[in-house]
């Protein structure tokens, strides 16, 4: 508990000098780590280990969103494409529902993202419905591509084409993407997917 006490008394400590810099009109989004490797199993091993105390009737993401809270930060969580699995305990579906309980229950914006690449060598038509379900029925304020590949900005036409569907549902949602981690942003895909259209 005293790891996990460190860690929200910095994150207050920083998100109070973001607010401070950049003042009230400014977004600011905390991505908080989506660690769901041993999620399934009481002693939430992986998460521990991380410093997030979720296990003995603690709820991690409660005290996170609470810190959140206090300086009007946005909840913005990972793994929204991934679903439950058997190795490793791994319960990603459960931990994004208890995070985006924590955000709603404390009244704060819930955003977020993938994890995994979504193009590798094609597109992921499972992990692209997945991630409209989730965003639907978390009521997400925003979606940011994490690794938007390649095969995705060369193939554009292709892939906006196949999965148009699913992009009029993101699209609402998405405000900054990023080329596998470097620094050249794209615009919202609002744009390109309207020139699909015709």
């Amino acid at each position: 508990n005293w790891y996990f006490q460190s860690l929200l008394t910095h994150g207050n400590n920083v998100l109070k000098q973001a607010r401070k810099a950049f003042g009230p009109s400014v977004n600011i989004g905390v991505k908080v780590s989506g660690i769901h490797w041993w999620y399934g199993v009481s002693n939430h091993a992986a998460e521990l280990t991380a410093g997030y105390f979720n296990t003995d009737g603690h709820d991690a993401y409660a005290e996170i969103a609470s810190i959140l809270k206090e300086s009007k930060a946005e909840f913005d969580f990972t793994c929204l494409e991934m679903w439950d699995g058997t190795d490793c305990g791994s319960r990603p579906e459960q931990l994004v529902k208890q995070a985006y309980n924590a955000a709603s229950n404390a009244g704060i914006e819930f955003t977020g993202e993938n994890a995994l690449e979504l193009c590798v060598p094609s597109c992921n038509t499972n992990a692209l419905n997945h991630i409209v379900h989730v965003s639907q029925s978390a009521h997400l304020k925003e979606f940011t591509y994490l690794r938007l590949s390649r095969p995705l900005v060369d193939d554009s036409y292709k892939f906006k084409t196949k999965h148009h569907q699913q992009l009029q549902v993101v699209e609402r949602m998405c405000v900054s993407h990023m080329l596998q981690g470097s620094n050249w942003s794209l615009e919202c895909l609002a744009e390109s997917t309207a020139s699909a259209r015709h």
